[in-house]
């Protein structure tokens, strides 16, 4: 019995020790290409659409979330893929345009330094809670705009708002 659980174990090994995987900070897993001239060996990697192997990159990359402002980041060399100039990663792991991560949707608005607390529905007009001071990066509810519950969905104008929502309301 325990000969057989050696041997099977043994059987794995070489399988284990042949594969080669990288995992990078962006969540992209890549597996190098190895090939073989007559002059030496050289390792490829492929890295995907809009990416880019750098072998020195930054513990930070920039992405959808995080490139306006850019967030305080060691100065520590992380090999892996990275998008290409004028891309970023965007919450699927793709590398898309800059200005597809500026994009938003229905009632809302790009912003560099958004709120942590926006307003909503179920809050009176004017409410003020208890609030970090911290830029969010992203889309926020246009001007006039609130959200129809918590801090995402979608935005409407207060006089829109579900009236089973509005707690503190005056309507």
């Amino acid at each position: 019995m325990a000969l057989t659980l050696l041997l099977l174990t043994l059987s794995l090994l070489p399988t284990l020790v042949n594969t080669q995987t990288t995992t990078t900070t962006t969540t992209v897993t890549t597996t190098p290409q190895t090939t073989t001239t007559g002059t030496g060996t050289t390792t490829h990697i492929d890295c995907g659409v809009n990416k880019i192997y750098n072998s020195c990159g930054s513990m930070c990359p920039e992405n959808c979330t995080n490139f306006d402002p850019p967030p305080a980041c060691t100065k520590i060399c992380s090999p892996g893929c990275f998008c290409k100039d004028g891309y970023l990663l965007d919450v699927s792991g793709f590398c898309v345009p800059k200005e597809k991560c500026l994009s938003c949707s229905g009632n809302t608005t790009y912003s560099s330094c958004g709120t942590s607390c926006p307003d909503r529905c179920d809050r009176k007009e004017g409410f003020v809670e208890p609030c970090t001071m911290q830029c969010i990066v992203g889309c926020v509810c246009k001007p006039g705009y609130v959200h129809v519950s918590g801090k995402c969905g979608p935005c409407v104008l207060r006089q829109d708002c579900p009236v089973n929502n509005i707690k503190n309301g005056k309507y």
